[in-house]
């Protein structure tokens, strides 16, 4: 429920927000950035609604969703926005933030690797014999040159409308016509978004 109500708040800075990865957000910004005054000025906008909401964070920005998860999910609030700078950003983070499956986590830990720097020294053709495909497809999501886009968040619609009376009335038959205007509007509203309403 908290990360479903932060999610429909940061959709007043972007139309597509991600609940993907476990106590994430990830915001694809791009189209918003010019609205917003730039990608510092949206960044802090975010952060600050965030923090107005009791929570804390840590927000990266990169040119790969993945990326970002990867630097904020170990506390790097990092802002990259050269793809081609990706590789040395990541280096540090330790391969357990790639959250690969046990085995192949154990099998590159007794292999001396620890880090994502260890993982970029060696020959791809190589890495794919001995640990599969997993692992590369996480290293090229990891540098942007694989994009799996995550689906996106879907808000949940509210409909709310009222009419007040002119005068207080005892008669449950005057009201009548009022329910039906209220409801002829629901209609409408759930007409344009091509929806219904479960009992």
């Amino acid at each position: 429920a908290v990360m479903t109500s932060l999610a429909e708040h940061c959709l007043n800075f972007t139309p597509w927000v991600s609940l993907t990865h476990p106590q994430s957000l990830l915001l694809e910004v791009q189209g918003s950035l010019l609205l917003f005054g730039g990608l510092e000025a949206l960044t802090k906008r975010v952060e600050s609604r965030i923090r107005q909401m009791g929570y804390g964070c840590v927000s990266a920005t990169t040119t790969s969703s993945f990326a970002s998860w990867l630097l904020a999910s170990q506390g790097y609030g990092n802002t990259v926005t050269d793809r081609t700078k990706l590789r040395s950003v990541l280096g540090d983070l330790p391969l357990s933030a790639l959250e690969l499956n046990g085995k192949l986590n154990r099998r590159l830990g007794l292999a001396g690797l620890r880090k994502l720097r260890d993982l970029w020294r060696l020959p791809r053709a190589g890495l794919l014999r001995r640990y599969g495909c997993e692992l590369i497809h996480c290293l090229d999501q990891a540098l942007g040159q694989t994009v799996d886009l995550p689906p996106a968040f879907q808000a949940r619609h509210r409909f709310q409308a009222e009419i007040e009376l002119p005068l207080e009335s005892l008669r449950i038959g005057q009201c009548w016509p009022l329910v039906e205007r209220l409801l002829n509007e629901l209609v409408d509203v759930l007409r344009r978004l091509d929806g219904a309403i479960a009992g």
